[in-house]
């Protein structure tokens, strides 16, 4: 219920016994520029409630841009990480090629220094040396 429908119901606010009716349109007036500034008040308020609406929505986008950017960053990372590991996988692997021959040279080397003969009556022929393949560094891409 507004202030104007409560001055209807009772008349007798507004007429109070002998008032005339310059005082009771003054009230009126007077009610209706009060409400009328509290609604420009409200007005204004809105505006600016708009406007931080506004900014909020830009600082979102901004930090989505930035979001976006470090996603891409880290499928980088997570891409060279990637690249990383199987590299390292492939150079153990090649260690322990280049170890197993090793051990297969020391074992020949053992046998022959135990019996220079063989086990077949033949000189065993001496240990080859294993040249492994140049492989790039490890931070090479």
């Amino acid at each position: 219920m507004t202030i104007f429908d409560e001055a209807q119901e009772s008349p007798q606010l507004i007429t109070n016994e002998g008032q005339d009716s310059r005082l009771s349109i003054w009230m009126l007036d007077q009610m209706a520029e009060a409400l009328e500034d509290q609604a420009a008040g409200l007005s204004h308020r809105a505006a600016g409630l708009e406007q931080e609406q506004s900014q909020i929505r830009k600082e979102i986008e901004r930090h989505g841009t930035e979001i976006n950017r470090l996603l891409l960053m880290l499928e980088s990372l997570r891409s060279d990480r990637e690249s990383v590991v199987t590299r390292i996988e492939s150079l153990r692997l090649e260690a322990n090629g280049i170890r197993e021959q090793q051990f297969a040279c020391e074992e020949e080397a053992a046998l022959a220094a135990i019996d220079p003969t063989g086990f077949n009556g033949e000189i065993a022929p001496a240990p080859q040396v294993y040249r492994a393949p140049i492989t790039r560094p490890l931070n090479a891409a």
